[in-house]
């Protein structure tokens, strides 16, 4: 049954190339194929595709900003700390929550009721706010 259904079907498929084939005008001799007209026709589609390609691109990028500044979560700073590793500190609320990134998991480090870290500090200075930050926390 399965044989007979593929048979059929290939049967279709070759007709539908039959008259596709049919249906392709010949050109004359000495007729052009590529006229000025045609060439402009194709570069001002050409155009309205990149110009729907940027304005969606735009659209998505404003969407994602303005839906950003709604969320509870930020994150504030990150570290490299291997080819895959990564400490980050997120602004979840009033809170920071120290994280430890890896391919494979999340972990909790640490919870800090006050910020580490402001949200108007450069990235620079995550590193050293963060070794004081874990020093203050070993202490007891």
């Amino acid at each position: 049954m399965r044989a007979f259904k593929r048979f059929i079907a290939s049967l279709g498929a070759l007709g539908s190339t039959a008259v596709l084939a049919a249906e392709q005008p010949t050109l004359a001799k000495g007729q052009e194929v590529l006229t000025g007209s045609s060439i402009a026709q194709v570069v001002l589609a050409l155009g309205v595709v990149l110009a729907a390609i940027f304005l969606l691109a735009w659209l998505a990028k404003r969407i994602n900003g303005v839906h950003a500044a709604h969320q509870q979560m930020k994150v504030v700073a990150t570290l490299a700390v291997g080819t895959r590793e990564r400490v980050m500190l997120v602004q979840v609320g009033e809170k920071q929550v120290l994280l430890g990134v890896t391919a494979g998991s999340i972990s909790h480090l640490a919870s800090y009721d006050e910020p580490v870290i402001p949200q108007d500090t450069p990235k620079e200075a995550f590193a050293v706010s963060l070794r004081q930050a874990m020093q203050r926390e070993d202490k007891p």
